[in-house]
Protein backbone atom coordinates (compact mmCIF):
# COMPACT_ATOMS: atom_id res chain seq x y z
CA UNK A 1 0.00 0.00 0.00
CA UNK A 2 1.58 3.43 -0.96
CA UNK A 3 0.47 6.41 0.42
CA UNK A 4 2.00 9.79 0.68
CA UNK A 5 1.66 13.39 -0.71
CA UNK A 6 0.67 13.47 -4.01
CA UNK A 7 -0.55 11.24 -7.04
CA UNK A 8 0.92 8.22 -7.26
CA UNK A 9 -0.68 6.97 -10.57
CA UNK A 10 2.44 6.88 -12.46
CA UNK A 11 4.51 5.51 -9.97
CA UNK A 12 1.90 2.56 -9.66
CA UNK A 13 2.06 2.49 -13.44
CA UNK A 14 5.60 2.18 -13.80
CA UNK A 15 5.61 -0.51 -11.28
CA UNK A 16 3.75 -2.60 -12.64
CA UNK A 17 4.97 -2.29 -15.78
CA UNK A 18 8.49 -3.20 -14.91
CA UNK A 19 7.60 -5.53 -12.16
CA UNK A 20 5.28 -7.64 -13.04
CA UNK A 21 6.66 -9.61 -16.36
CA UNK A 22 5.89 -13.43 -14.52
CA UNK A 23 2.35 -12.91 -14.88
CA UNK A 24 -1.05 -10.85 -15.64
CA UNK A 25 -2.29 -7.57 -13.94
CA UNK A 26 -5.53 -6.24 -13.95
CA UNK A 27 -5.60 -2.36 -13.26
CA UNK A 28 -8.91 -0.44 -11.19
CA UNK A 29 -9.63 2.68 -11.18
CA UNK A 30 -10.91 3.48 -7.88
CA UNK A 31 -11.79 7.25 -8.87
CA UNK A 32 -14.12 6.63 -11.46
CA UNK A 33 -17.27 6.99 -10.10
CA UNK A 34 -19.06 4.07 -11.86
CA UNK A 35 -16.25 1.36 -10.61
CA UNK A 36 -17.42 -2.00 -9.83
CA UNK A 37 -15.26 -4.75 -8.54
CA UNK A 38 -18.06 -7.26 -9.71
CA UNK A 39 -16.25 -6.40 -13.60
CA UNK A 40 -12.64 -7.37 -12.13
CA UNK A 41 -13.90 -10.79 -10.38
CA UNK A 42 -15.50 -11.42 -14.16
CA UNK A 43 -12.05 -11.03 -16.02
CA UNK A 44 -10.19 -13.26 -12.96
CA UNK A 45 -12.64 -16.10 -13.29
CA UNK A 46 -11.72 -16.85 -16.83
CA UNK A 47 -8.08 -18.09 -15.79
CA UNK A 48 -10.49 -20.61 -14.05
CA UNK A 49 -12.51 -21.88 -17.28
CA UNK A 50 -15.73 -21.92 -15.18
CA UNK A 51 -19.28 -21.00 -16.03
CA UNK A 52 -20.00 -19.70 -12.62
CA UNK A 53 -23.50 -17.79 -11.40
CA UNK A 54 -22.53 -14.21 -10.77
CA UNK A 55 -23.50 -14.39 -7.12
CA UNK A 56 -20.52 -16.82 -6.63
CA UNK A 57 -18.04 -15.07 -8.58
CA UNK A 58 -16.09 -13.68 -5.68
CA UNK A 59 -16.60 -17.26 -3.49
CA UNK A 60 -15.36 -18.89 -6.45
CA UNK A 61 -12.31 -16.35 -7.75
CA UNK A 62 -11.09 -17.04 -4.15
CA UNK A 63 -11.12 -20.46 -3.93
CA UNK A 64 -9.99 -20.51 -7.82
CA UNK A 65 -6.65 -18.98 -6.08
CA UNK A 66 -6.51 -20.55 -2.87
CA UNK A 67 -6.33 -23.94 -4.40
CA UNK A 68 -3.36 -22.36 -6.82
CA UNK A 69 -5.46 -22.96 -9.88
CA UNK A 70 -4.19 -19.80 -11.65
CA UNK A 71 -1.92 -20.25 -14.85
CA UNK A 72 0.25 -17.60 -13.60
CA UNK A 73 0.90 -14.94 -11.53
CA UNK A 74 -1.81 -12.40 -11.06
CA UNK A 75 -1.77 -9.08 -9.41
CA UNK A 76 -4.53 -6.13 -8.92
CA UNK A 77 -3.09 -2.41 -8.70
CA UNK A 78 -5.73 -0.31 -7.42
CA UNK A 79 -5.27 3.89 -7.63
CA UNK A 80 -6.93 5.06 -4.83
CA UNK A 81 -8.30 1.97 -2.77
CA UNK A 82 -9.88 5.15 -0.32
CA UNK A 83 -11.98 6.58 -3.03
CA UNK A 84 -15.67 7.06 -1.72
CA UNK A 85 -16.35 4.85 -5.12
CA UNK A 86 -14.85 1.81 -3.95
CA UNK A 87 -16.31 2.15 -0.25
CA UNK A 88 -19.84 0.86 -1.85
CA UNK A 89 -20.82 -2.17 0.04
CA UNK A 90 -20.39 -4.69 -3.09
CA UNK A 91 -16.95 -2.85 -3.33
CA UNK A 92 -16.24 -2.92 -0.02
CA UNK A 93 -17.45 -6.61 0.35
CA UNK A 94 -15.30 -8.28 -2.38
CA UNK A 95 -12.16 -6.05 -1.74
CA UNK A 96 -12.19 -7.49 1.75
CA UNK A 97 -12.66 -10.85 0.03
CA UNK A 98 -9.45 -10.55 -2.24
CA UNK A 99 -7.35 -8.99 0.01
CA UNK A 100 -7.60 -11.97 2.49
CA UNK A 101 -7.25 -14.71 -0.63
CA UNK A 102 -4.26 -16.21 -0.49
CA UNK A 103 -1.82 -15.97 -4.20
CA UNK A 104 -3.51 -12.99 -5.36
CA UNK A 105 -1.28 -9.91 -5.12
CA UNK A 106 -3.09 -6.98 -4.40
CA UNK A 107 -1.01 -3.05 -4.90
CA UNK A 108 -3.10 0.35 -4.28
CA UNK A 109 -2.22 3.83 -3.49
CA UNK A 110 -4.16 6.11 -0.86
CA UNK A 111 -4.92 9.49 -1.37
CA UNK A 112 -6.98 10.76 2.00
CA UNK A 113 -4.49 12.24 5.14
CA UNK A 114 -6.23 9.69 7.35
CA UNK A 115 -6.24 6.47 5.62
CA UNK A 116 -3.54 4.45 6.79
CA UNK A 117 -4.69 5.10 10.32
CA UNK A 118 -7.85 4.57 9.46
CA UNK A 119 -6.52 0.84 7.89
CA UNK A 120 -3.54 -0.08 10.37
CA UNK A 121 -4.94 -2.67 11.96
CA UNK A 122 -4.86 -4.73 8.39
CA UNK A 123 -2.11 -6.22 8.91
CA UNK A 124 -2.17 -7.92 5.69
CA UNK A 125 -0.86 -4.31 3.70
CA UNK A 126 2.74 -3.43 3.71
CA UNK A 127 2.72 0.33 3.81
CA UNK A 128 4.94 2.24 2.26
CA UNK A 129 5.44 6.17 2.64
CA UNK A 130 5.78 7.97 -0.80
CA UNK A 131 5.73 11.35 -1.25
CA UNK A 132 5.37 12.59 -5.13
CA UNK A 133 4.22 16.02 -4.88
CA UNK A 134 2.79 15.19 -8.31
CA UNK A 135 -0.90 16.96 -8.99
CA UNK A 136 -3.69 14.53 -9.76
CA UNK A 137 -4.30 15.15 -13.05
CA UNK A 138 -5.27 11.33 -14.15
CA UNK A 139 -7.78 11.41 -11.14
CA UNK A 140 -9.32 14.82 -12.09
CA UNK A 141 -12.98 12.69 -12.48
CA UNK A 142 -12.95 12.49 -8.37
CA UNK A 143 -14.78 14.67 -6.71
CA UNK A 144 -11.69 14.91 -4.25
CA UNK A 145 -9.16 15.95 -6.60
CA UNK A 146 -11.96 18.08 -9.19
CA UNK A 147 -11.11 21.50 -6.46
CA UNK A 148 -7.98 22.94 -8.63
CA UNK A 149 -9.79 22.55 -11.98
CA UNK A 150 -11.09 26.27 -12.91
CA UNK A 151 -14.10 24.99 -15.11
CA UNK A 152 -15.99 23.30 -12.21
CA UNK A 153 -18.52 24.90 -10.66
CA UNK A 154 -18.54 26.98 -7.25
CA UNK A 155 -20.19 24.58 -5.14
CA UNK A 156 -18.38 21.47 -6.30
CA UNK A 157 -15.28 23.13 -5.61
CA UNK A 158 -16.67 24.10 -2.43
CA UNK A 159 -17.62 20.43 -1.72
CA UNK A 160 -14.40 19.37 -2.77
CA UNK A 161 -12.05 21.63 -0.84
CA UNK A 162 -14.41 20.63 2.31
CA UNK A 163 -13.26 16.61 1.82
CA UNK A 164 -9.59 17.28 2.01
CA UNK A 165 -10.30 19.57 5.23
CA UNK A 166 -11.91 17.06 7.04
CA UNK A 167 -9.36 14.88 6.66
CA UNK A 168 -6.61 16.70 7.35
CA UNK A 169 -5.35 17.42 11.04
CA UNK A 170 -7.09 20.11 13.22
CA UNK A 171 -3.68 22.40 13.04
CA UNK A 172 -3.43 22.08 9.37
CA UNK A 173 -7.06 23.22 9.22
CA UNK A 174 -5.88 26.49 11.26
CA UNK A 175 -2.94 27.36 9.24
CA UNK A 176 -5.77 26.74 5.90
CA UNK A 177 -7.78 29.01 7.77
CA UNK A 178 -5.55 31.70 8.69
CA UNK A 179 -3.91 31.50 5.34
CA UNK A 180 -7.89 32.58 3.77
CA UNK A 181 -8.40 35.11 6.64
CA UNK A 182 -5.04 36.73 5.76
CA UNK A 183 -5.28 36.90 1.83
CA UNK A 184 -9.29 37.73 2.57
CA UNK A 185 -7.89 40.73 4.93
CA UNK A 186 -5.52 42.39 2.49
CA UNK A 187 -7.43 41.49 -0.92
CA UNK A 188 -4.46 40.35 -2.59
CA UNK A 189 -4.12 36.24 -4.11
CA UNK A 190 -0.42 35.09 -2.67
CA UNK A 191 1.68 35.84 0.92
CA UNK A 192 5.34 35.06 1.27
CA UNK A 193 6.26 32.03 2.83
CA UNK A 194 8.20 33.26 5.68
CA UNK A 195 6.24 35.76 6.36
CA UNK A 196 2.83 33.66 6.80
CA UNK A 197 5.10 31.26 8.49
CA UNK A 198 5.96 34.12 11.56
CA UNK A 199 2.01 35.23 10.93
CA UNK A 200 1.48 31.06 11.86
CA UNK A 201 4.23 31.27 14.56
CA UNK A 202 2.49 33.91 16.28
CA UNK A 203 -0.80 32.00 16.38
CA UNK A 204 1.06 28.85 17.68
CA UNK A 205 0.28 27.18 15.16
CA UNK A 206 3.30 26.38 13.91
CA UNK A 207 7.25 25.98 15.49
CA UNK A 208 9.11 25.97 12.81
CA UNK A 209 9.07 26.77 9.01
CA UNK A 210 9.41 23.11 8.37
CA UNK A 211 6.37 22.15 9.95
CA UNK A 212 4.17 24.68 8.06
CA UNK A 213 5.81 23.25 4.71
CA UNK A 214 4.70 19.96 5.69
CA UNK A 215 0.77 20.74 6.99
CA UNK A 216 0.55 23.28 3.54
CA UNK A 217 1.95 20.18 1.46
CA UNK A 218 -1.85 18.57 1.96
CA UNK A 219 -3.14 21.41 0.41
CA UNK A 220 -0.52 21.99 -2.22
CA UNK A 221 -1.02 18.46 -3.28
CA UNK A 222 -5.10 18.56 -3.80
CA UNK A 223 -4.30 22.24 -5.37
CA UNK A 224 -6.23 24.49 -2.75
CA UNK A 225 -3.35 26.10 -2.52
CA UNK A 226 -0.27 26.99 -4.92
CA UNK A 227 3.01 27.40 -4.02
CA UNK A 228 5.42 29.76 -6.66
CA UNK A 229 8.84 31.02 -6.49
CA UNK A 230 9.42 34.70 -7.49
CA UNK A 231 11.26 35.31 -10.38
CA UNK A 232 13.71 37.89 -8.81
CA UNK A 233 15.25 36.56 -5.04
CA UNK A 234 13.95 33.16 -5.31
CA UNK A 235 11.53 33.52 -2.90
CA UNK A 236 8.87 31.34 -2.13
CA UNK A 237 5.11 32.25 -2.27
CA UNK A 238 1.63 31.32 -1.29
CA UNK A 239 -1.25 31.52 -4.01
CA UNK A 240 -4.60 30.05 -4.38
CA UNK A 241 -6.79 30.36 -7.70
CA UNK A 242 -10.29 29.37 -5.54
CA UNK A 243 -12.88 32.39 -5.51
CA UNK A 244 -13.29 34.55 -2.86
CA UNK A 245 -17.18 33.30 -2.38
CA UNK A 246 -15.31 29.80 -1.90
CA UNK A 247 -12.75 30.94 0.62
CA UNK A 248 -15.10 32.62 2.49
CA UNK A 249 -17.40 30.04 2.82
CA UNK A 250 -14.83 27.74 3.82
CA UNK A 251 -13.43 30.14 6.64
CA UNK A 252 -16.85 30.10 7.94
CA UNK A 253 -17.14 27.09 8.44
CA UNK A 254 -13.94 25.24 9.77
CA UNK A 255 -12.85 28.94 11.83
CA UNK A 256 -15.62 28.21 13.81
CA UNK A 257 -14.95 24.31 14.13
CA UNK A 258 -11.17 25.26 15.35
Amino acid sequence: MFYGIGSKYKLLEDFAESSFEDGVYFVVNGWEERVNLTDLLKNLIQGFEDNVPSQNLCDRVCEGFENKEAPEAVYIVIHGIDSKAMQTENNTSILNRLVNTPNLHIIASVDKFLTPFMWSENKKWIWYEVNTYCKFLKEANSLEHEIFSKHKSQARLEIGAESVLNAVPANARKIFCLFVETILERDQRSIRQREFCELAAKKFFTTSLQTMKVLMSEFISHGLINEKEEKIGGTSIYTTTLDDTVLAALLKKFKDEN
